[in-house]
């Protein structure tokens, strides 16, 4: 800890403390580490923690971070509310701002402190709350709006997240803002440029869908397959590659089963590069009941991939600008879902306008781009909440 502080203290940088809930390898955590790997090190000192020790994505940890966890993997001890905040509390100690990388609990615990403290946090919110609340337990409903409206700005990834918290929770306009994820373009397209293992390459030696994601009942992988299988009945020569894992596994494998098509789905599992599968794909289909925005879908984008999405309340549809650079369906109607699919392949014409748009529009997203706004805001965040603290090097006279 001291190291930290006194690097920070000598260069003049901000320090902010930052709190995921794991490394699981979803597109919200992968972001993140994103973020912080592309942040400017002569402006912020970065210290890292996580609730607990688990996930697929330790390898992508920016290697001047060292990762503290509220959970050790080998503690058979849950963590508890007061325990998790003691250890928060005592890393925030020297921290000038902290930022919740992700809604509910690392949000919760990151106010609490803060309040405490005395000391600005932001909260990055990657989910439709109103969507995603049903997965949750009952008592967020109560938690969720006080703690929300006390932090000192909320970052929707999508202009619809933000909206849905204004509706859902009453957070003023004032304190939130869309800053839409970052894609590091560059290094997306040098990943998918690696060779697919020999497993693999039979797959996509015909047209090849590729849906991505955990498998979890808001991704609806069964309608993806129920889609898929239409156009198979429809006499199309396809494979579906389902790149993922999660509780939803063995459900969606008796469903290809059932419909038919188990003989044409695959499921490679989690990938830790999964771009080689994106640009091997003729099309990247997205089946989910709701997103915060729809990370694979700009990666898929960036590389060249058409895309096919369901219209979401938030994320799809500002993505692909009410469908100019991929197809929006009805979400939930797998047959409007398989038609897409089916025209997707089926007209080169329109395939190649989209390809063409999406690389057009991922450029809106580019990760110098984005990574600056976060510099901004956390910086102006700091001088807006301390705005009397002559004395203290992070207000915005010394980072500017």
């Amino acid at each position: 800890m001291s190291s930290f502080v006194d690097r920070a203290r000598s260069s003049k940088r901000i320090r902010i403390l930052c709190l995921g809930g794991d490394l699981n390898g979803g597109g919200a955590e992968r972001v993140q580490l994103g973020l912080l790997r592309a942040m400017d090190r002569e402006r912020f000192a970065v210290r890292l923690a996580y609730l607990r020790e688990n996930g697929d994505l330790q390898a992508l940890v920016p290697n001047d971070i060292i990762p503290q966890y509220l959970v050790r993997a080998s503690s058979r001890i849950p963590m508890n509310a007061v325990g998790a905040f003691r250890k928060l509390y005592a890393l925030a100690r020297d921290a000038d701002l902290i930022l919740a990388m992700q809604e509910c609990s690392p949000t919760y615990l990151s106010v609490l402190v803060a309040r405490v403290q005395r000391k600005p946090v932001v909260a990055w919110i990657h989910v439709q709350t109103s969507s995603a609340m049903s997965n949750y337990a009952p008592w967020h409903r109560y938690v969720g709006p006080v703690l929300y409206r006390r932090a000192s700005r909320l970052v929707g990834v999508s202009q619809g997240i933000i909206q849905d918290l204004h509706d859902s929770y009453g957070v003023e306009a004032k304190r939130m803002c869309t800053i839409y994820n970052p894609v590091d373009i560059m290094k997306v397209r040098s990943q998918a440029d690696h060779p697919l293992a020999a497993p693999y390459t039979g797959w996509f030696a015909r047209s090849s869908i590729l849906g991505v994601g955990r498998f979890v009942k808001q991704k609806r992988f069964d309608l993806l397959i129920r889609a898929f299988a239409q156009e198979v009945n429809r006499g199309a020569d396809i494979h579906l590659i389902l790149l993922g894992k999660g509780p939803e596994q063995q459900n969606l494998e008796v469903l290809a089963q059932k419909v038919g098509v188990s003989a044409r789905v695959f499921f490679p599992g989690f990938q830790m590069n999964p771009y080689p599968f994106i640009k091997a794909a003729t099309v990247l289909a997205s089946s989910s009941d709701y997103e915060g925005l729809g990370m694979v879908l700009l990666e898929s984008m960036a590389i060249g991939t058409p895309v096919v999405s369901t219209d979401c309340l938030s994320g799809p549809r500002e993505i692909l600008e009410d469908g100019r650079n991929g197809i929006l369906t009805p979400v939930g109607d797998w047959q409007a879902l398989g038609s897409a699919i089916g025209r997707m392949l089926s007209c080169d014409e329109e395939r190649k306008r989209f390809i063409s748009q999406g690389l057009r529009r991922v450029e809106d997203f580019q990760i110098e781009r984005q990574t600056k706004r976060w510099e901004e805001l956390l910086t102006d965040v700091i001088a807006w909440t301390r705005p009397s603290d002559t004395d203290n090097w992070c207000s915005s006279g010394n980072v500017a």
